[in-house]
């Protein structure tokens, strides 16, 4: 994480800017959530599977009819056999475009965005870090006017030394406001 720090304020900032619509005013729908996550690096080593477990925070930002601007962060811890990454942590922060299909009593979703990717291990694994995309879909189940339980599958790529592909599946909750 201590690598993600210098370069998550302006990823963040610039991209809140470029996310606005042209007349500078957003709708007003804002989300936080936060996501336990299954999942892990499908071409490291195919007999350990997608069993990690780890979490992932969610913000979401409405910026005009069914499109978001959304940022997640989150980490994967690893553990992919004979790969290599043993102990080994898969920490990543994203910026996305998300375009939303609202329905009777819950909203799903498509996105596409950028992200920074951090693999930090035990003496076996070297620190690696890159640049990535992600890819994704949402489904926001409304409970109350201010809660829902969210689930959410995406799909990463990276090109750190270990692996390169991620999958990861999430359930959570969801504060509107």
């Amino acid at each position: 994480m201590h690598h993600l720090r210098p370069y998550l304020a302006p990823l963040v900032v610039a991209a809140a800017l470029l996310s606005f619509p042209a007349t500078g005013a957003a709708q007003g729908t804002f989300m936080v959530g936060l996501m336990g996550t299954l999942g892990g690096a499908a071409d490291a080593d195919p007999d350990t599977g997608l069993t990690n477990v780890g979490w992932q925070a969610l913000f979401t930002m409405e910026t005009q009819i069914a499109t978001r601007f959304d940022v997640r962060v989150g980490q994967l811890p690893l553990d992919g056999g004979d790969s290599g990454l043993f102990d080994s942590d898969l920490t990543y922060v994203t910026l996305a475009g998300e375009y939303t299909f609202p329905a009777e009593f819950y909203e799903s979703g498509l996105y596409l965005g950028l992200g920074y990717y951090d693999l930090a291990g035990d003496v076996l694994v070297a620190d690696d870090s890159s640049l990535g995309l992600n890819i994704g879909a949402t489904g926001d189940f409304h409970l109350t006017d201010r809660f829902s339980l969210l689930v959410e599958f995406s799909g990463h790529y990276a090109d750190l030394g270990h692996a390169q592909f991620f999958f990861m599946g999430q359930v959570g909750v969801g504060f509107h406001f």
